[in-house]
């Protein structure tokens, strides 16, 4: 828990000061992790905090190759989903894993719709359905970060009609 927590401060204090030493700070916390022999279900959920997807995909690789894809269960899946999706990363999120369930279908269409990609959040949402999941229809608030700024030619347009 204790590196959970180191990475998460060096992500975040990495964000805010200098996003360049983001990459070289959380690869320190994995090499001490590496030499304290950190569980790599850790390891796994800190890669991809850190937003080192390739490096995170290539270590789930290596553990189905060598038999240990048992540790990666729906309840593992789910929190790398939800961590992917937590760091804008929904197009890899919805990338072969396991089978989705309820949470996943939900947590997967909100962030569709919330990113204002409404068409394939209900082309997900008709999915679950077709598969027999009975995923409930909600109300999804559009994040102001992903809504499309009028160019100031539009505007323009705008003020002479």
């Amino acid at each position: 828990m204790a590196y959970k927590a180191s990475l998460n401060c060096v992500c975040k204090l990495c964000r805010e000061k200098d996003p360049s030493g983001l990459q070289d700070e959380a690869e320190n916390v994995l090499v001490d992790m590496d030499a304290a022999g950190a569980h790599a279900m850790w390891k796994l959920s800190i890669l991809y905090q850190a937003a080192r997807i390739g490096e995170g995909d290539e270590m789930i690789d290596t553990m189905k190759s060598a038999s240990y894809g048992d540790a990666l269960d729906l309840k593992a899946y789910y929190g790398f989903l939800k961590i992917l999706c937590g760091i804008e990363r929904i197009d890899h999120a919805m990338k072969d894993g396991c089978k989705p369930g309820i949470e996943t279908y939900d947590l997967l269409t909100e962030k569709l719709r919330a990113h204002g990609r409404v068409d394939k959040g209900n082309a997900l949402f008709n999915e679950a359905l077709q598969s027999g999941i009975h995923v409930e229809p909600k109300f999804y608030k559009l994040d102001s970060r992903f809504v499309k700024k009028p160019t100031a030619l539009q505007l323009r347009r705008r003020r002479n009609d």
